[in-house]
């Protein structure tokens, strides 16, 4: 972000002007006023002259005119009487709608009732009433909301017996009211039911069946009996919707979504999804209070799968709402409280440091324990992750002094819970990490068992943390099951097949460290097991399980019904083809592991490079290869030797010469074409071994038996595809590739059975219907690849109209092609164009694997069009004379690498092209 930039300019150049102007800039377009006006005020210190500081003064001047505060409820009950009385129902309704906050009385429907019942005299009462009634046809009329009209109905025409019980009922929700700002929630259940029990003695069932319980469910729910809250908060739900309570439906749907979420009944997807929903229906009421809180809620289930990019939007979105005049200023402070800790475990820390300060200023206006012990804790975050530890060590100080004020007992275990917490954190920090380990036994002992898993799980990755540094094995080998079960129920929970692969790659560190662990107590099987369960599980669970698209307006997303589980040792072992040999690879910080797998083998050599080191000579060595210059030839051909030495030498004599290579690969590694590299004999690695790519061997698995359930003994057919005529106003940039064509047709002809699409015959719907008959398909077009967005790169096909030119990896992940068992994409970069830590390549071999086409051949970069049409040709005749693919392949690359007589012989025209998916006879 362009904060942490004149952050960090601020600190080498203290007197740099610019950066400061340029900082309060970003403050402003963030939307935080109170650190708006100290960056304003601090540059007018610096440069109270130039032209820069008569801006500069003019944007506090206007800040400080532009600011309100939170109004009390008496306030906008006036506002609103006025408004009515000058006939201005836009007014009217933008009060009644802006901050509709029950526990501060600023519900109007229930607010008008409150002055109704404590009006002393008949003229009163009819002014409340007429208030009232005026409300009733705003809300009915404008945003179809019945509540006020039946709270009207109900409070018109009472005898003074009956006022008086509706009185001390209302009196009862106010006691409610204060008991809960005061954190007494059990003694306020009690009162809550004895209102209800109260509306219902004076026949109001409404208030009973909503406000009242909806309270009692909200106690409940903060003393930690979710279960229960839970019921109620559906029936209150189902109430309002019943009775056309819209506001009130938005509501309780909010607090029914996060018990439902909690108990594990809604998965995170669908959870998310659900509150978008009501989000948008609380936005076409023009609601700001309960707009916040829901969208806040969505930030935190972005933040949860790991979804940066939708995180931070939402962020810069909830800071520009919250700042709307007279919102809720406790719950501008609740979005401030979360936005902190998410920007600064994401390491945004001068966005944490500016948001933590901002909500010091907001905290200050609430005279609430709970918002100060929120703002102690959140400082002793942020100084910490900014290694100002002092400062973090005395705020966690006061966190924990103004936890022995809270009234409610199991509020109180909750807050030292999560100050333990972050005690421990910053003892790790401080090295201390037998003193992290006492905490943090201290923040598990009294988080309990209502304590939601995710904070659990916090607490268990940061003992893990200090168990390494421990050196701890014995007590590693107790916890990280006990963690990573939490992980994967948590992913589990993730249905959304792009945020469940964010999240495992967010989690990498934790299966790093099991592997690390199991290899410190020689259990390199064990190890193997870790490394496995964290590797391609998205892409697993595609295959294996079920899912389906979900279309929200113009997004699609593939959702995932089912978590498989990976494979072990053992059942690789029975499962792998007997003519194959798996290498898979492990690069952890310090050191690269290598494990050879294959049905009566099982070996591992730890190589000592870092990760690191090796992503940088992987980096080098294909910048060396793209290049093609004659003058880097040696280098790069010393690096494809440093390279074999590193990854092939240490497992060399545990090889089978027999046996095609399947190799997964981690990291930097997916990148790597391994048959490129050189031997000390001078032989490539392709010379030696048929290569096949998989990203886990659970997934080369799956493949393999679905390749072999896609044998036939039969001739096969093929769908070749050439040079679809695109729209070259629409892709200017896409070289001419014509040869694709000739590159098509002569595929064609080497199958008995064909079907040849060129030109502009090459459309979306006959690509598709001819492809669910297609044993091979043979795509020799553009893809365009989209950096931001991998779901939305695109095959292009033969212009018709919009979105028919083209289909997406989002089009293609929903499609099925039950025939097809070999799909060559003979076009660029087809294999990768970026890869996730866990999940590895991702690109369209990815999205036709998922899709359950066995095996797949594509490009790893750009590719010679030329070149490409002689590889494709000679690799399907090799096919057609009898080899599998993998060797077909492997041969066709040898015949060019041998070529003397042109440029052929470069790694970069042949070893761009692999096998991707699983061992296949065919």
């Amino acid at each position: 972000m362009a904060l942490e930039e004149f952050d960090g300019s601020i600190s080498l150049d203290g007197g740099f002007l610019p950066a400061y102007f340029n900082r309060a800039i970003c403050l402003h377009l963030m939307n935080l006023p109170n650190e708006e006006r100290n960056a304003w005020t601090k540059y007018l210190e610096l440069d109270p002259n130039s032209s820069w500081a008569q801006e500069a003064q003019t944007r506090l001047d206007g800040l400080r005119s532009d600011v309100e505060g939170d109004p009390p409820a008496e306030v906008l009950e006036s506002r609103f009487v006025e408004y009515v009385k000058s006939n201005n129902d836009d007014g009217a309704l933008k009060i009644a709608s802006q901050n509709r906050e029950l526990i501060k009385e600023k519900y109007l429907p229930q607010r008008l009732a409150f002055s109704i019942v404590d009006s002393s005299d008949a003229e009163t009462r009819a002014d409340g009433l007429s208030a009232l009634n005026r409300l009733a046809s705003i809300e009915r009329e404008r945003i179809n909301d019945h509540f006020a009209t039946d709270i009207y109905r109900l409070y018109s025409n009472r005898s003074e017996k009956q006022i008086a019980t509706l009185k001390h009922a209302q009196d009862l929700v106010r006691e409610g009211y204060q008991l809960c700002l005061s954190d007494k929630f059990n003694d306020a259940v009690a009162t809550f039911k004895q209102a209800s029990n109260l509306f219902v003695a004076a026949d109001d069932v409404v208030e009973a069946q909503t406000i009242a319980n909806y309270f009692t469910g909200y106690c409940l729910e903060n003393i930690g009996k979710i279960d229960e809250a839970d019921k109620i908060f559906k029936s209150v739900k189902e109430f309002s919707e019943q009775r056309g309570y819209r506001w009130l439906a938005v509501m309780s749907a909010y607090w029914w979504l996060g018990s439902q979420e909690y108990r594990g009944l809604k998965s995170f997807t669908e959870t998310r999804d659900a509150y978008a929903i009501v989000l948008r229906d609380a936005q076409a009421m023009g609601d700001g209070y309960m707009s916040q809180k829901l969208l806040l809620s969505i930030i935190l289930e972005d933040d949860r799968v790991g979804d940066d990019e939708a995180t931070l939007g939402h962020i810069l979105q909830l800071l520009e709402i919250s700042n709307e005049p007279g919102l809720s200023v406790r719950q501008k402070y609740r979005n401030l409280d979360k936005i902190i800790q998410i920007s600064s475990q994401d390491g945004m820390h001068a966005l944490s440091n500016a948001v933590l300060n901002e909500s010091i200023s907001v905290s200050n206006q609430i005279n609430d324990p709970a918002f100060a012990f929120g703002a102690a804790i959140n400082a002793g975050i942020v100084h910490t992750s900014s290694h100002r530890f002092p400062e973090a060590a005395q705020w966690l100080a006061k966190a924990e002094e103004i936890t022995s004020t809270l009234a409610d007992q199991h509020l109180r275990d909750g807050y030292l819970s999560r100050t333990y917490l972050e005690r421990g954190r910053l003892e790790h920090e401080f090295n201390q990490d037998d003193k992290a380990l006492s905490d943090y036994d201290r923040a598990l002992a009294l988080s309990g068992p209502t304590a939601a898993n995710s904070f659990v799980f916090d607490i268990r990755k940061a003992r893990i943390n200090s168990l390494i540094a421990t050196g701890s094995t014995d007590a590693l080998s107790d916890e990280i099951p006990q963690t990573i079960r939490l992980a994967e129920e948590y992913r589990s929970r993730i249905q959304d097949e792009r945020e469940r692969s964010n999240f495992f790659e967010t989690e990498q560190s934790l299966y790093d460290a099991a592997v690390e662990n199991q290899l410190r107590l020689k259990d390199s099987r064990g190890a193997y097991n870790y490394a496995e369960m964290s590797s391609s599980r998205s892409l697993l669970d595609w295959i294996q399980g079920d899912s389906h698209l979900s279309l929200d307006g113009d997004s699609k997303k593939l959702l995932l019904n089912t978590s498989s589980s990976s494979l072990t040792l053992d059942e690789i072992q029975r499962r792998i083809p007997a003519n194959s040999q798996i290498v898979e690879y492990r690069c952890l910080p310090d050191a690269l592991v290598i494990w050879i797998v294959s049905r009566n083998e099982f070996s591992s050599v730890a190589v000592p490079v870092s990760s690191n080191d090796l992503a940088a000579i992987v980096k080098k060595y294909l910048y060396l290869i793209k290049a093609r210059s004659p003058t880097n030839r040696t280098v790069r051909d010393e690096i494809a030797r440093d390279l074999y030495q590193v990854l092939i030498s240490p497992i060399q004599d545990s090889l089978d010469r027999k046996k095609d290579l399947s190799v997964v690969p981690n990291r930097s590694l997916f990148y790597l074409p391994f048959a490129s590299l050189l031997s000390p004999t001078g032989e490539r690695l392709i010379e030696e071994f048929p290569v096949v790519y998989a990203p886990s061997a659970s997934v080369f698995i799956s493949c393999s038996d679905r390749a072999s359930d896609k044998r036939t003994d039969g001739e096969e057919n093929i769908l070749a595809i050439g040079n679809p005529s695109i729209d070259k106003q629409r892709f200017p940039e896409l070289a001419d590739i014509s040869d694709s064509a000739n590159e098509a047709r002569t595929v064609a002809n080497t199958y008995p059975t064909s079907r040849l699409m060129t030109g502009t015959s090459v459309t979306k719907v006959d690509f598709l219907a001819a492809s669910k008959t297609s044993d091979v398909i043979h795509f020799a077009g553009h893809y365009v690849v989209d950096p931001q967005s991998p779901q939305l790169s695109k095959l292009l096909l033969a212009d018709e109209s919009g979105d028919s030119a083209f289909l997406t990896n989002a089009d293609l992940a929903h499609e099925k092609f039950p025939r097809t068992r070999l799909i060559v994409l003979s076009g660029c970069q087809t294999a990768l164009e970026g890869t996730l830590q866990g999940e590895g390549a991702i690109g369209l071999a990815r999205t036709f694997l998922g899709t359950g086409i066995p095996v797949v051949v594509a490009s790893q970069w750009p590719v010679d069009s030329a070149a490409t049409t002689d590889l494709m040709i000679s690799f399907h005749k090799f096919r057609r004379a009898g080899l599998p693919s993998s060797e077909a392949l492997r041969q066709a690359q040898i015949s060019l690498l041998r070529q003397t007589d042109n440029n052929n012989s470069d790694p970069y025209y042949w070893s761009g092209f692999a096998v991707f998916g699983g061992a296949a006879s065919f």
